[in-house]
């Protein structure tokens, strides 16, 4: 018995990979993930990093002569290589000549940023959902969101009622359903919102399958290696492929900008368990046992949530009003921090 959770971000329509019951369920590897990415470095330090030895003021003179058969092409041209390639090919181009570097770094890093971006989580809603959820958290989704759920829904229990089998079908269909879909069920009844929303109150399933729409959405993964050789490229590597666009932070703490509150996610012996502590807040479902049912909601279920330092929370603690300190139950964590 009992109810299987997952970690969702129905923003970026990712789950985070992996599941499981409440008391054996934890968002340590979520942390990371969860805080506003910080700056690459610059031009500059870049290159200080990768082309040891080299100026970059000369790099930056562009002296074509030193490009070969490349430099009888214009600046504007090796640009656009830059960007027509992908980051592998943007990767070799830029490991090849120090001028090349400095050509192609805008474009190699955006393709870098795209990447990392992906799997970052900072301010998106995030919901600890379970499969025996009957309700969502008010105000979590728009009723465009939920007419979108809802027909996926329908369908779904089509094509199991017509060939006895789920969908093995991806749940968006491609890249225009995930940006947007919600945007699409409102232009589809344009004119007629109120109809949505009645559609939506009426459905029979008040948790709009969202627990079964995210079993095959995309996990969460860390951004791919590439396999390169040559002290240069292995430098490029360190500095930029390899780079981690999050912090490092000895207590960390969740903010929730839905609700201007914050858990700094602190033990009772002074340890940080934020990791530990994040299904509470955020855990949405029935846990259903042998003898009895629990009902799970927690209050941050849906929220668009962060993790930042105790440094940025001060910062922003003063410049907004109204911030406060959100409480989770020790004996809560306490029993997930026993099952590990």
């Amino acid at each position: 018995m009992g109810q299987y959770f997952q970690f969702m971000n129905f923003d970026k329509r990712q789950v985070h990979s992996g599941l499981g019951k409440f008391w054996e369920f934890t968002g340590n590897e979520l942390v990371k993930f969860l805080m506003p990415p910080k700056p690459y470095p610059d031009l500059d330090a870049a290159f200080k990093s990768i082309y040891i030895g080299h100026d970059v003021s000369k790099a930056k003179s562009c002296y074509n002569t030193r490009l070969g058969r490349l430099g009888k092409l214009p600046v504007e041209l090796i640009t656009y290589i830059f960007g027509a390639t992908d980051l592998d090919g943007a990767t070799m181009l830029a490991a090849a000549h120090p001028q090349l570097f400095v050509i192609g770094y805008a474009s190699l890093l955006a393709k870098i940023k795209a990447i990392s971006l992906l799997n970052n989580w900072a301010y998106d809603r995030i919901i600890c959902i379970g499969d025996c959820a009957q309700t969502l958290p008010t105000d979590f989704l728009s009723a465009a969101d939920k007419h979108q759920l809802m027909e996926w829904g329908m369908k779904r229990k089509a094509i199991i009622d017509e060939f006895r089998v789920a969908p093995s079908d991806g749940i968006i269909e491609g890249e225009r359903g995930v940006r947007n879909g919600a945007a699409t069920a409102l232009k589809k009844h344009d004119g007629h919102e109120a109809g949505i929303v009645d559609e939506v109150a009426a459905y029979t399933d008040q948790s709009f399958h969202l627990y079964q729409y995210g079993s095959t959405m995309p996990s969460l993964c860390d951004m791919a290696w590439l396999q390169l050789d040559g002290r240069r490229l292995l430098r490029l590597e360190s500095t930029l492929l390899w780079f981690k666009p999050y912090y490092d932070l000895d207590y960390p703490v969740l903010i929730n900008i839905t609700k201007s509150e914050f858990l700094k996610g602190v033990g009772q012996e002074g340890q940080s368990i934020l990791g530990k502590a994040l299904p509470v807040p955020t855990v949405w479902g029935v846990d259903e046992g042998h003898t009895k049912t629990i009902k799970r909601e927690g209050e941050w279920a849906g929220d668009r949530l962060a993790i930042v330092s105790e440094e940025e929370l001060g910062k922003l603690v003063k410049k907004e009003e109204g911030w406060k300190e959100r409480k989770v139950k020790w004996d809560d964590v306490k029993m997930i921090w026993r099952a590990y």
